[in-house]
């Protein structure tokens, strides 16, 4: 003979209960799960731009030129992610190269490589090699880059000194108080390498003269000194001279 449970009013209540704490619960526990899976907040600085908060951590790279020898701090906020990696590559995405970093701190101070290259491109990846974020593709432009610690001779303004390098030839670099200027050695009269002259230039062919600024000061040459571009990166103690 089949036993029939009889379910009392109590008991009845107590599991309409549990029913309406599941429905009440379940999207709670849903919202939390979202929220503790893995993820990357952005925080993404650039020494020539604001602090980037949107969705892409990259975001300020896109369309960005930028000079082999010059430097960015990239910096993330990472919630349950216990590690990931931040690599390079120069030829959009085909190879890429792991750049040292700080993880217990999340942050990567990324000394731009001495390339040429418009498909140059940044990306996180887990300790798997699973990718987490990626840029667009970015420029880097070469530059010769001068570390100063090296040369002391050009530690107070006013002092120069000629380098040579094979895409810019011979070339002075001098300091003046805030800044730093280049300019190369070439005659503007018929081509020849000036000489220094104990604070002044002069062209051992035709005699023309040049003040330590590059400035034509006498003739036949009628214009001044080719110049160059330059960056000085106090806080790194180098001076970049564009190519």
């Amino acid at each position: 003979m089949e036993e029939i449970l009889d379910i009392t009013p109590q008991q009845k209540e107590t599991e309409n209960r549990r029913y309406f704490l599941y429905l009440v619960l379940l999207p709670v526990y849903q919202i939390i799960a979202a929220c503790t899976k893995p993820k990357i907040e952005p925080l993404v600085t650039l020494p020539t731009s604001p602090t980037n908060t949107d969705s892409d951590i990259f975001d300020a790279l896109k369309n960005k030129s930028l000079l082999a020898g010059d430097f960015i701090n990239l910096e993330w906020r990472k919630t349950k992610e216990t590690s990931s990696n931040l690599e390079f590559s120069n030829n959009g995405g085909n190879n890429w190269q792991l750049i040292p970093t700080l993880p217990e701190q999340n942050i990567h101070a990324w000394d731009i490589p001495q390339v040429s290259t418009k498909e140059a491109m940044l990306r996180v990846v887990d300790n798997a090699g699973k990718q987490l974020a990626v840029s667009a593709a970015f420029s880097i432009n070469p530059t010769f880059v001068v570390m100063l610690e090296s040369h002391a001779t050009l530690a107070k303004a006013g002092a120069y000194k000629i380098f040579t390098e094979p895409r810019l030839g011979d070339f002075v670099l001098k300091r003046d108080s805030e800044a730093f200027i280049a300019f190369n050695l070439i005659c503007t009269h018929l081509g020849c390498t000036v000489r220094d002259n104990s604070g002044f230039l002069k062209c051992p062919c035709h005699g023309s003269e040049y003040d330590i600024n590059g400035a034509v000061t006498r003739g036949p040459a009628d214009a001044n000194l080719k110049s160059y571009n330059t960056k000085w990166i106090e806080e790194k103690g180098r001076v970049l001279v564009y190519v």
